[in-house]
This record gives C-alpha cells, sequence and structure tokens, in this order.
C-alpha cells in the first residue's frame, strides 16, 4: 500500500523526480515542477485518462518525462513514450472511471 507523499512546494511528486535525479539542491524545483505539469498534460492529451498522484506507473513515467526533458537522455524517453503507450492502452488509464 502506497502512501500519500506530502506536498513539496507544490507537488507531492517533487521529492521523488529530484531523488530520480539524484538532485538534491532546490535550485532546480521550479523547472522541474513545470516539467512534472508538463508530464501530467502529455500523458493527458496521449489518452492517459485517469491522473493518480499515487500510482507507481504514473510516477515512474512522470520521472522518464523529466529525466529525458533535462539530461536530454534518448533512452528515458524511448522509456517514456512506451510506458505513456502501454497505459494510454491499458483499461485502467485509458478510460475515464465512472
Amino acid at each position: 500500500m502506497m502512501m500519500a507523499r506530502p506536498a513539496v512546494d507544490g507537488s507531492p511528486l517533487l521529492p521523488d523526480v529530484k531523488l530520480a535525479l539524484r538532485i538534491k539542491s532546490n535550485a532546480f524545483d521550479t523547472e522541474i515542477l513545470h516539467l512534472i505539469a508538463s508530464s501530467f498534460a502529455d500523458l493527458s492529451t496521449g489518452g492517459v485518462k485517469t491522473i493518480n498522484i499515487d500510482d507507481p506507473l504514473l510516477i515512474r513515467a512522470t520521472v522518464l518525462y523529466c529525466k529525458a526533458s533535462l539530461d536530454d537522455e534518448p533512452r528515458s524517453k524511448q522509456a517514456y513514450e512506451d510506458l505513456k503507450l502501454t497505459m494510454t492502452l491499458a483499461k485502467e488509464y485509458g478510460q475515464p472511471k465512472e
């Protein structure tokens, strides 16, 4: 069972993303927060209709999106696109819950 993460400067995913990117400084927090929001928008426009910030796949997709954007890492970008497609095709993510 995953526990809800406390919001830190506007996003509960900020600590997870910073840890994955190995960033300890707060100097990039604003940029990372924008990337987190962008990842949600990209997933949504890509067909992911269910955005749950406690979902492990959503967290992983967000981390990969941020990593690909900040590091310009082709493997992270491809992994993100693959995960986004998988989530879009999955019934749990691709269709809004009723």
